[in-house]
């Protein structure tokens, strides 16, 4: 049967299978796999980022090093470009460790040009791209700064010439950004001030997006909507869905901040064309607001932070820094916040924003308020928070240095869950005598248990091949540790007779995000998915195991709790759907000493009946305890609706048409022990088994058993 048709045909079973999944997580996380908890440095209930040595990026010396940015390469390496003394780009490697991979090497080579607004994103083939502003009067551009960009692979070793990015060549065209498609394409966004095209006035946002060989696709785009006065300093970021948004500074005074400065954004969809209108960012509307960026986060949402001089929100500094989130339709999602809630004095300024691997994020800025730990001038600080936005931990000082200032920070998630910040140091020490040179530090969250569990419902399907449409079952996944589980995929490990694809669900069971791909789970979330097994190959039936692989946890195989028992037969037959319940909604059936309980199934045919244009299937059912040996007399019967019995209650088999309609069915459970049944869910089980003519396995469905 088709996905949909399943959809369709169990609708009535969809909500109480989700409940029970949740309940029965809940209750194994709580009572029958308390997780092992290793100690960590904490500060405010959450495991804290530890930090290495504070080290030097650029090899060369002389002369002013600044405008760090960093880009996290796909095998977990991260790479930090600058701008040297405003003639060069010089770039270097790093390993997930932060040591050096081979040398520093120059990006642009020729000393008779002024080189900065530097930026540079990760593409998905291990590669990096770097972009810049020059005025070098390269290709088509004579009149003053223009933008350029060049492709590197993996090793560092560039892809094509350096190519210029920008159509319209009058005057300035400066301040660059750069986000990547999953394709690995990209975007670059830069602010021009030539005032022609569509923007007469001041400075407009531009865009131009590129294919993965670096090849410009369609036209140069104006970003801005609002033309008045000056829109710049763009950023922008590539969401899960390829749409991408970019923020800027807008001074027009006009669209719901008419003071001073504000913050605008605008999203497109992958092919450049604009998603709704040009909206304002800040909701706080007094004083200035500037200096924005963004960062793409987790299924598809996005979080902009910025400096604000409003002196609300319970920060009466000079400046501080606020933040937003927002969904990928560009709706908010809460209300704005203030960042650096512990650091209030002074001014805070220059935020960069990054979504880390565990699903929350991160924003670092630089603190001039010369306090907590840094006293001198200016110090780099950085707060992690929740994917809800709740801040995760303390603020951070990322300088061990502190003399002299610290300053204009960037900060990059890696795929492995450590945090990479570099920025610009004034100190003079350390192995750089010259005004300024490029610092950096990598930041790991300590070693601490991730707990995965997972469960299935229903437990057991049928199909066939060669034909046969996808099985789809429902699955959940729950992380009861104290730490995120990172790059999570589910897959089936050893030999099967199915292929599997999976794709998460919402609160309604319907799908979102894409197909397949890799997740993360915070500390105690649980995420929802649709599980689609496609027969290959017939068997007798079996248990398959949708394995939830992690980089740092896996889940463990539970019999009847994360296992399917798929039955995939040469021709279409039955598919016998069932679920057991129990008085207390848990999953858990609980024998009192010496008394007995009981729990309830039904189950319904989805497929063809053993007769053509019946749905109507014979069946026995069984119930046992999967061959625990477990002390207990278990007796069975098929009930009506109102849980009379109307076969014989009995150990034996029960014999049963099931059709279209529900079938019910009863097992009570006696204690025949004399030191109790202890509650282990993996191995004490009660199991209900529904099986063909031929004895093949059609369904079944399980609770776990204690007696006290």
């Amino acid at each position: 049967m088709s996905a949909q048709y399943f959809s369709q045909k169990v609708s009535f079973f969809t909500k109480m299978i989700m409940q029970l999944m949740k309940r029965r997580a809940r209750r194994l996380l709580g009572q029958a796999c308390r997780p092992m908890l290793v100690a960590v440095f904490a500060l405010g209930g959450a495991p804290a980022f530890s930090a290495t040595t504070e080290f030097l990026v650029n090899t060369t010396t002389a002369n002013n090093q600044f405008q760090p940015q960093i880009a996290a390469l796909a095998n977990g390496d991260f790479v930090i470009a600058w701008a040297d003394n405003s003639t060069f780009i010089r770039a270097q490697r790093f390993d997930a460790t932060g040591s050096a991979s081979g040398s520093e090497f120059l990006v642009s080579d020729s000393a008779t040009a002024n080189r900065f607004d530097l930026s540079a994103a990760a593409l998905p083939n291990g590669g990096f791209v770097l972009v810049w502003a020059d005025d070098s009067g390269q290709f088509s551009d004579l009149d003053q700064m223009a933008v350029f960009m060049r492709r590197y692979d993996a090793a560092g070793v560039a892809q094509g010439a350096i190519t210029q990015v920008n159509t319209i060549t009058i005057s300035n065209q400066l301040r660059t950004d750069v986000a990547v498609f999953s394709n690995g394409g990209f975007v670059i966004v830069w602010e021009d001030v030539s005032q022609t095209g569509g923007d007469t006035d001041v400075s407009a946002v531009r865009a131009q997006r590129f294919d993965a060989n670096g090849v410009a696709q369609g036209s140069e785009l104006l970003v801005n909507t609002t033309t008045a006065g000056s829109q710049g300093r763009p950023r922008v970021a590539v969401l899960s869905n390829d749409s991408f948004v970019v923020v800027w500074n807008d001074s027009s005074q006009t669209g719901g901040d008419t003071d001073n400065s504000a913050v605008r954004a605008q999203r497109f969809d992958a092919s450049g064309t604009t998603q709704g209108g040009e909206f304002l960012v800040n909701t706080t509307v007094v004083g200035r607001q500037d200096q924005s960026n963004i960062a793409a986060l987790s299924g598809g949402d996005f979080i902009v932070s910025w400096k604000d001089n409003s002196l609300t929100l319970g920060d009466l500094a000079s400046a501080d820094v606020f933040a937003q989130r927002f969904n990928s339709s560009g709706t908010a999602e809460g209300a704005e916040f203030l960042v650096n809630s512990t650091t209030v004095a002074g001014v805070q300024a220059f935020p960069a924003a990054t979504a880390l691997a565990g699903g929350g994020f991160a924003i670092g800025w630089a603190d001039f308020g010369q306090t907590g730990g840094d006293t001198d001038k200016s110090a780099i600080r950085f707060q992690r928070f929740s994917s809800a936005g709740v801040t995760s931990g303390s603020e951070v000082l990322a300088n061990t240095i502190t003399a002299g200032f610290q300053n204009v920070p960037a900060i990059v998630g890696l795929p492995g869950g450590d945090l990479v910040m570099a920025w610009v140091d004034g100190s003079n020490t350390a192995g750089d005598l010259a005004s300024k040179d490029i610092r950096a530090n990598l930041f790991s969250v300590p070693t601490a248990a991730t707990t995965l569990f997972s469960s299935v419902l229903p437990s057991a399907r049928s199909g066939f091949f060669p034909g046969g449409s996808a099985i789809t079952v429902f699955a959940s996944a729950v992380n009861a540790g104290t730490e995120a589980a990172l790059n999570c995929e589910i897959s089936i490990p050893g030999s099967s007779p199915v292929s599997l694809s999976y794709q998460e669900t919402d609160a309604t069971n319907a799908t979102k995000g894409v197909a397949n791909a890799p997740f993360a789970l915070a500390t105690g979330q649980t995420r929802s998915f649709v599980l689609a097994f496609t027969p290959t190959a017939t068997n007798a039936g079996a248990d398959v195991f949708p394995d939830i692989a992690c980089a740092n946890a896996n889940v463990a195989t539970i019999s009847g709790v994360n296992t399917v028992f798929l039955s995939i037969g040469g021709a279409e037959g039955a598919d016998i759907l069932s679920i057991g319940a129990t008085p207390t909604a848990d999953g858990i059936m609980n024998v009192p000493s010496g008394g007995t309980g009981f729990m309830t199934a039904s189950a319904t045919n989805i497929g063809v009946g053993d007769v053509v244009g019946s749905s109507d299937v014979a069946i026995s059912v069984s119930a046992d305890d999967g061959g625990a040996g477990l002390s207990l007399l278990i007796q069975l019967c098929e009930t009506d609706a109102s849980s009379n019995c109307i076969t014989t209650l009995g150990t034996g088999v029960v014999d049963s048409n099931i059709g279209a309609g529900s079938s019910f069915f009863a097992i009570f459970v006696s204690d025949q022990s004399s030191g109790g049944v202890a509650l282990a869910p993996a191995t004490s089980r009660i199991f209900l088994r529904f099986k063909d003519a031929s004895g093949t396995v059609m369904s079944v469905t399980s609770v776990a058993v204690t007696v006290p």
